[in-house]
């Protein structure tokens, strides 16, 4: 196949300038489940959903460092131009693969192998973003409209299948101590799974001492709420309280643009 038009060189030269020293292995990392294949970017810490081919762009811009004319071998040349457009797009609008090179290691623990033991059995807090939904828009939140290089709110919620997981991982892979912390979005409004998480975790912790943590906004607090989260052992609720009336409904305001302070 033969690019009649030089898009294939347009889109090589794009990739060709992200690259960093020489290696994209510092930009992002790839894996794949059962039934999808994604990409990390490590400079944002997003993960996005990539189709088949689009996996192997981007397997062939790692293990290459470039973009391999082989690849069109592999597909139509409308669909290898749509995934490379695609591709362009997403790095363009969500600003990925800019991560700094990695120029050195060091570590307290000295030896690396012993450091990737440490990482092993050595985790000591995970954070489970319960929700990426609000009730509240205020106008300092990182993930506002002001902040264009963090993601917005959406309607997207965890599942107790990646909730699962996770705990899982966190479990097998701490110490004697593991704090977790629940986070948003409004983590309030995922509360049923907030609950089904801490259950969960009482069944398997066996002698681990866990604490958790929990940084909302309050607003959505209700008996039934203030009542299971004082029954907790070792359960802090950190909140933001922006002063008197005037002052904290200037910025900290509902999706309707109405202030929160009442």
């Amino acid at each position: 196949m033969v690019d009649t038009n030089g898009w294939f060189e347009v889109h090589k030269d794009f990739f060709e300038a992200l690259k960093i020293n020489g290696r994209f292995t510092r930009l992002f990392k790839l894996f794949e489940t059962k039934f999808k294949k994604y990409v990390y970017d490590l400079g944002t810490g997003k993960i996005f959903i990539c189709s088949e081919f689009e996996y192997k762009i981007l397997k062939s811009l790692f293990d290459n460092n470039c973009l391999h004319s082989s690849l069109f071998s592999e597909i139509d040349e409308t669909m290898f131009k749509d995934c490379l457009d695609n591709l362009t797009q997403i790095i363009t609008k969500e600003n990925l693969f800019q991560a700094y090179p990695l120029t050195g290691y060091s570590s307290s623990h000295g030896d690396f192998n012993l450091t990737k033991e440490v990482i092993s059995r050595g985790l000591e807090q995970i954070t489970l973003e319960l929700t990426e939904r609000c009730n509240l828009r205020c106008k300092y939140c990182i993930y506002s409209d002001e902040y264009e290089l963090y993601r917005n709110f959406s309607p997207n919620d965890m599942t107790w299948e990646i909730a699962h997981a996770s705990i899982d991982y966190a479990i097998k892979h701490s110490s004697e101590n593991l704090t977790v912390t629940f986070y948003g979005g409004e983590p309030l409004l995922q509360f049923d799974l907030l609950k089904k998480c801490v259950e969960y975790i009482s069944t398997i912790k066996g002698t681990k001492i866990i604490i958790y943590s929990m940084t909302t906004n309050m607003t959505l607090i209700t008996k039934e709420i203030a009542d299971y989260l004082s029954e907790r052992q070792m359960f802090s609720v950190i909140c933001s309280l922006d002063g008197p009336e005037e002052i904290n409904d200037e910025n900290r305001i509902s999706i309707t643009g109405d202030g929160s302070f009442s």
